[in-house]
């Protein structure tokens, strides 16, 4: 029997088979590919095995997604806060008018004393409402 040599420009990773325990070579691009992939690969006996854990650039993808989704509802809950806010303060502005102008804030009548009164005793309060 003759000897030959052959010669490989990449480096092979030894696995062990989980289930029968015999070694065999991988290359190296080609088990980072079933790391990516999570395809079935076999040993030498048959035995089928895989690599199901998530890949760090698959665990960055998730993570990224997560944070893009939480970004989204905290804009959208401030866009909902923000229409709030300005809601608020029409009616609060509205109200103040109303009160200024001698209308009841519970009845909406309009009384004479309570116009008057705004007038003479809270006079800023009047100008602010304008």
């Amino acid at each position: 029997m003759s000897a030959a040599k052959v010669s490989f420009d990449f480096e092979l990773k030894i696995l062990r088979c989980i289930t029968c325990g015999i070694p065999f070579g991988l290359p190296d691009y080609f088990q980072e590919n079933l790391r990516e992939s999570h395809a079935r690969f076999y040993c030498p006996n048959g035995h089928a095995a895989c690599y199901p854990q998530k890949t760090e650039a698959e665990k960055l993808r998730e993570e990224l997604d997560a944070t893009t989704k939480r970004l989204e509802f905290a804009r959208n809950e401030n866009r909902t806060l923000t229409a709030a806010l300005g809601e608020a303060r029409t009616k609060a502005e509205r109200l103040r008018k109303r009160t200024a102008n001698g209308a009841c804030p519970c009845c909406k009548r309009s009384f004479v004393n309570l116009h008057r009164h705004m007038k003479t005793k809270h006079p800023d309060y009047a100008a602010e409402a304008e």
